[in-house]
């Protein structure tokens, strides 16, 4: 009868050390989620702010041909004209 109080009691303290070890680990992945969560949405927008920077440039580049009706990239020789 004793022994096995002695087991459970060794039992209970084992339990209590993996619950303490597990709580540590659990609130340190918790912290790096948010880090995460944090800088997502800042690498979000700066991947967005470049794409319309990149479409922005593409677009000054291109003119509108009035007699299509469409935006028509600039070739090679339009820009070396507009340049000098």
């Amino acid at each position: 009868m004793a022994g096995e109080r002695e087991y459970q009691a060794e039992m209970m303290r084992r339990l209590k050390d993996a619950m303490k070890e597990s709580e540590g680990s659990a609130h340190l992945l918790g912290e790096r989620i948010s880090r995460l969560t944090l800088w997502l949405p800042i690498f979000t927008i700066a991947i967005c702010g470049l794409t319309v920077v990149l479409v922005a440039a593409e677009l000054a580049r291109a003119h509108f041909d009035l007699t299509t009706g469409l935006f028509v990239l600039m070739t090679l020789e339009d820009a070396r004209h507009e340049v000098c």
